[in-house]
């Protein structure tokens, strides 16, 4: 009885109304709307979607992905090296930047292991761009 009313805000504007639509139905007992439009929410290029109007994709990475424990975690090497050829496929149209784009992951382990493997890609590329040229600063 004390302290704040709750106010349940009504609203989305964040996901695609796609991949809100389950959760508005199911958690919000249908109360929960899309304030954004399907075609505000375009699927990035750089990838293959099996459908263009849902913005969600299982990925099949074959009969040697296994899943592997690292202390109370989990981990999946070859999903790690496909979604990783994803982004980068993704990063490389230059529609997105690294800092648009989120990953979720429920295993700590797989975090970890996403983390090292991007951070080695990086820096393989890194060492196989040519220096940036230095300008040549402006005289007054």
């Amino acid at each position: 009885k004390d302290g704040l009313k709750p106010l349940f805000l009504d609203t989305q504007f964040r996901s695609h109304p796609k991949l809100a639509e389950w959760p508005a139905e199911v958690i919000y007992e249908g109360l929960l709307a899309s304030g954004i439009s399907d075609d505000a929410r375009l699927p990035p290029k750089g990838f293959a979607w099996p459908c263009k109007k849902v913005p969600v994709a299982f990925i099949e990475t074959g009969p040697s992905a296994r899943e592997s424990a690292q202390n109370e975690s989990k981990f999946n090497e070859e999903e790690a090296d496909a979604l990783l050829n994803i982004l980068e496929a993704v990063l490389e149209t230059g529609e997105l930047a690294v800092q648009d784009v989120g990953v979720i992951t429920p295993y700590m382990a797989q975090v970890r292991l996403l983390r090292t493997r991007w951070r080695a890609r990086c820096s393989q590329r890194a060492a196989k761009e040519p220096p940036k040229k230095k300008q040549k600063a402006k005289k007054k």
